[in-house]
């Protein structure tokens, strides 16, 4: 009885791993596309509240494309604007030398995709969200975590998350976001 529950286990465990890697796939895929279509302009880095994932990702990728023709902006999809980010994620950024004490949410416009050259998601359902807008902005989103070396396309949100958890999500995102500025670079010509 042991064994079969344990081997009923392996498999549901080694079914998930292969779904997630078929997701992250897909999303590296889509991620490829939008990278081939795209000429350097402005980037549009999108998470759900905007007070934690994207406003780290467009400030440290800005700094990552300096000198570059890459504009980077972040806004998000919570109706409330005007927030700053927690503590722990302005403490947090700065060992990564980015300031978000200034930062205030945004909540993203129709303008704002349409002016994008791309717009970077963190999570599926930001990619949701972001279909409800416009079938025109599905076509330039990259996901972060297509250039992160982890096995899920999704970049967790930290909100009401540890300290400890939220380390490990930014960990994530700057892997994620020093690959994806130096493919960029390349595009920069």
């Amino acid at each position: 009885m042991k064994i079969s529950k344990l081997l009923s286990r392996v498999k549901r465990s080694v079914s998930k791993r292969l779904s997630h890697l078929g997701y992250l796939a897909g999303a590296r895929e889509e991620s490829a596309r939008s990278l081939d279509r795209a000429v350097p302009g402005t980037i549009l880095v999108l998470c759900y509240g905007n007070i934690y994932r994207s406003p780290f990702a467009a400030n440290r990728l800005a700094a990552l494309l300096v000198n570059t023709q890459w504009a980077v902006k972040s806004a998000g999809f919570f109706h409330k604007e005007n927030r700053s980010c927690v503590n722990d994620m302005v403490e947090l950024a700065k060992s990564y030398d980015v300031n978000l004490e200034d930062h205030r949410s945004k909540k993203v416009s129709t303008a704002a995709l349409d002016e994008a050259e791309l717009i970077v998601i963190m999570d599926s359902a930001n990619r949701e969200l972001l279909a409800d807008f416009s079938d025109l902005a599905i076509g330039k989103v990259v996901w972060i975590a297509a250039y992160s070396n982890r096995i899920r396309a999704d970049i967790q949100d930290p909100y009401g998350l540890s300290s400890r958890k939220l380390n490990q999500i930014v960990c994530q995102l700057n892997d994620g976001i020093e690959t994806l500025a130096s493919r960029l670079k390349l595009t920069n010509s």
